[in-house]
């Protein structure tokens, strides 16, 4: 949840990454930790919502990256959702595959009968995750991310190697 899930559309047929919608929107700071069991059912419902609250929306083509509140995106015609089931995150997104007044953000499909997916997340080694840094941050090392943060800057997010998958959808 921490690092999103990204699709992209191919309205072309030829696997390149010319609109991508990135959700939910890569967070820094993963929550607290928490005492007890993991939340499920409900309370996982309601921390997965809380997460969702923007997105990005990229078109490689015409350089434009938008990063919008789910509010603004469905004005679009855009909609993400991220909900539960029996053993199962689901990641749900409608966008719209045409171009109108209305969903300028479209695809842009009118008479094509196939569109190409990318299915994008980074690639997590839980190998080298090992709990606590084994280094404490310094003092000098603190203030700096204390006055960053004053500032209202925030830190980049880590490099990751993504793994994504492509598939061909007839319409």
């Amino acid at each position: 949840m921490n690092f999103g899930l990204t699709l992209w559309f191919d309205s072309r047929g030829s696997q390149r990454k010319v609109i991508g919608v990135q959700f939910p929107v890569i967070q820094m700071q993963p929550p607290p930790p928490r005492e007890g069991n993991p939340p499920v059912g409900d309370e996982l419902q309601k921390f997965l919502d809380v997460r969702l609250k923007d997105i990005i929306v990229e078109n490689t083509e015409n350089k434009d990256t938008r990063q919008m509140s789910m509010n603004e995106a469905n004005k679009y015609g855009i909609n993400a959702t991220v909900g539960i089931g029996p053993g199962l995150l689901c990641y749900e997104l409608q966008y719209p595959l045409n171009i109108t007044d209305t969903y300028t953000m479209g695809l842009g499909l009118l008479q094509q009968k196939q569109i190409d997916i990318c299915v994008e997340t980074p690639d997590i080694d839980f190998n080298k995750i090992k709990g606590p840094a084994e280094k404490t941050p310094e003092l000098g090392d603190m203030k700096r991310l204390q006055e960053g943060a004053t500032k209202g800057m925030k830190p980049k997010p880590p490099k990751l190697r993504k793994i994504s998958q492509w598939i061909q959808v007839i319409i």
